[in-house]
């Protein structure tokens, strides 16, 4: 599972804004006013381990916060497989648009003429 975590930036800030925190297997808040975090690795690396998730499969996954475990996610079902990733709240969701755009290079409906994905 470890190989499927290591490819996947993850970009939201850790404690005192130094990055380095993201890498480690610890919680990092995402907004700790609401108790939103990005869940420790470990635990949803067991889950994903435990559900046996093969390339090629569809996923389709609610609570996708910042879509960090979305991307793990793409990157276990592989090019010919695919995640959903359902986020209810619209700051997070945005959150998780653009580091999926940063991440896949990709745009589900094409580049804008000043290279910025087209929103549904």
């Amino acid at each position: 599972m470890a190989h499927h975590l290591g490819p996947v930036q993850r970009r939201i800030s850790g404690p005192d804004n130094d990055p380095r925190w993201l890498y480690h297997d610890v919680l990092v808040a995402i907004d700790a006013s609401r108790n939103l975090n990005n869940g420790m690795p470990s635990f949803w690396a067991r889950n994903f381990e435990h559900l046996n998730i093969a390339r090629g499969e569809r996923v389709l996954q609610f609570g996708a916060g910042t879509g960090y475990y979305s991307a793990v996610l793409g990157e276990i079902v592989g090019s010919t497989g695919r995640v959903t990733a359902v986020e209810t709240d619209p700051e997070l969701a945005s959150q998780s648009r653009a580091n999926r755009e940063l991440a896949s290079g990709r745009c589900r409906l094409g580049r804008r003429p000043d290279g910025r994905c087209w929103r549904a």
